[in-house]
């Protein structure tokens, strides 16, 4: 009778934390699946999914003249690696990305669970971060953010599980893991810096020995990774905020970068730029879309007392993440804060899971059932993060991810893009070069040169993203420094009006043509009618889209 009397127990105090776990598992299950069928493909990702097959099948080399690259290099070759394997497309890249982001939440249980010694407000820390619908669309979408977000966790587990326990697996892990998030996203290294001096103060009187193994584990994985890239990858992993001027100041920056900056009209983002943090962005992109997690994250810092302030890290260490994010970010892009807090997401999550613990705590003493008002909070928290994002001031914000998912249930993103592709492919000769010029106007249309790549060929990677890659030449050059500064854009494969005009006037043969009236296109449209033939016209989300061929010479 004690044994059945003790299952019962185990049952009725495991419940709460089943029940969330289901729910997590519903939540994002269900938001995954609409965005894995129906989320729309966005720049980000389809520079990852081209980029990542020309890699690892040899078609470009990174980090040259060919392809300057601008991104850390590891998360190109997991995704093409992956296609290489399962198949090209996005589908398959958002699966893997899904698994990822389920393991993540995994791992931020047990890691709640081994700080807190509470199974339920674990569980309510997992269920908070993936029933976020902000951090639960980028997890479902072919980029790095679940892949980072589960080597942030496995560094975080090393650090929480090796308390007084230091061991020299361990070490070298967590050297390796602090490589890898910069090598994945520069940004990270906001989170290394925090990272390794945790580990090393909780090892305690071996910590000074540790500390060299972990900066060798560092040290020798870096220099493994610049070896194995061009010198190109040195360039752009030096080329952080605060760290691009200092290093230019020495005339330790590469030549290329000081003419650009210098040369060109548009800031090159390499010098901290507090003067564009926008109040309005960080309300839509930060407070709306956590603004649950975020209060609950506060309260840590009023309920974890004497004795517990410890605790006051999570919440420290999440906080640090999101302004210094913010202000890195601060003019790049209107969605650049929301896209990297995925990245982070998760220490959010822990600090409510803290916070909840603390919570159940002062239930017990006060015999309040804990595991409900636990229960209770976890799902109070989850609907502010989703209903929130409704008072954004953009409509881009407004309850995101919404208007990134399409309203069409009867065709999938991969039919609606493998149909332009067919299409294009019905037009072309096979692995002919193209070159795709679109979203130079309020209409983005990031498919085009992804329907063009699965169609088979090959285009400029500045046309992958336009907008971003276009650099505007100052106007009171020299002509010898406007060759100089033409010629070093151009080499870090950005491009200006000069080099579009070479690319229709003689480079390519094919050209695909997004029409967009919210901008002048006349001295484009009349330089490609010049010289090109009408092949045929489509529509694709509302844009009409042209084909157009290079006239045989009579």
């Amino acid at each position: 009778m004690t044994k059945v009397e003790d299952k019962n127990a185990r049952f009725k105090r495991l419940l709460p934390a089943v029940i969330l776990w289901l729910a997590a598992a519903a939540i994002y299950g269900a938001s995954t699946y609409y965005v894995l069928l129906y989320g729309r493909t966005w720049t980000d990702e389809i520079i990852f999914l081209i980029k990542s097959y020309w890699y690892v099948t040899g078609a470009v080399a990174p980090y040259t003249t060919t392809d300057a690259t601008w991104s850390m290099p590891l998360y190109f070759y997991q995704l093409g690696a992956w296609q290489e394997l399962v198949g090209a497309g996005h589908m398959a890249g958002r699966a893997m990305s899904i698994a990822l982001g389920a393991l993540s939440a995994v791992m931020l249980f047990a890691i709640c669970r081994r700080v807190t010694a509470n199974t339920t407000a674990a569980a309510a820390a997992a269920f908070i971060f993936v029933a976020t619908p902000a951090t639960t669309y980028y997890f479902a979408t072919a980029t790095p953010a679940a892949t980072i977000s589960a080597l942030h966790l496995a560094a975080l587990w090393l650090v929480v599980s090796s308390l007084g326990r230091p061991r020299l697996w361990m070490s070298i892990a967590m050297g390796l893991l602090c490589t890898a998030l910069f090598f994945y996203s520069q940004n990270m290294i906001l989170a290394v810096v925090v990272l390794v001096p945790l580990y090393v103060i909780a090892l305690g009187r071996t910590r000074i020995l540790h500390s060299a193994i972990v900066g060798i584990s560092i040290a020798g994985s870096t220099a493994a990774l610049l070896v194995t890239f061009p010198e190109k990858l040195l360039h752009y992993a030096l080329n952080l905020p605060g760290v691009a001027p200092l290093l230019d100041s020495m005339n330790w920056t590469p030549p290329n970068f000081t003419l650009i900056e210098r040369g060109t009209i548009e800031s090159a983002h390499l010098s901290l730029s507090i003067d564009q943090v926008s109040i309005i962005s960080i309300i839509d992109g930060f407070f709306l879309p956590y603004a649950g997690t975020i209060l609950f994250a506060l309260l840590l810092f009023r309920l974890a007392g004497k004795g517990l302030r410890v605790l006051w890290i999570a919440s420290l260490y999440f906080f640090w993440l999101a302004a210094a994010h913010i202000i890195g970010t601060a003019g790049q892009c209107d969605t650049c804060i929301l896209s990297y807090m995925p990245d982070f997401a998760a220490i959010g999550a822990l600090a409510a899971g803290l916070t909840l613990a603390m919570m159940a705590h002062w239930a017990r003493q006060n015999g309040v059932p804990a595991a409900n008002l636990v229960v209770v909070c976890a799902l109070i928290i989850a609907a502010g993060n989703a209903f929130a994002p409704g008072l954004a001031f953009t409509d881009k914000h407004k309850l995101f991810p919404l208007a990134r998912i399409s309203t069409d249930r009867d065709t999938t993103e991969v039919q609606k893009i493998e149909s332009l592709a067919q299409w294009v492919a019905s037009h072309t000769s096979p692995e002919e070069p193209i070159l795709v010029i679109h979203s130079l106007g309020s209409k983005a249309l990031p498919a085009l040169p992804y329907a063009a790549f699965l169609a088979g060929h090959r285009m400029p990677v500045q046309s992958l993203n336009l907008p971003a890659s276009h650099r505007t030449i100052k106007p009171d050059l020299s002509s010898a420094a406007r060759e100089a500064v033409q010629a070093a854009i151009e080499e870090e494969s950005l491009w200006t009006d000069a080099t579009l005009q070479r690319w229709i006037s003689r480079d390519y043969d094919l050209i695909l043509f997004q029409e967009d009236r919210t901008v002048d296109q006349t001295d484009r449209l009349i330089a490609i009618t010049a010289l090109f033939r009408h092949v045929g016209t489509t529509t694709f989300r509302g844009s009409t889209v042209h084909l157009f061929e290079r006239r045989t010479a009579q």
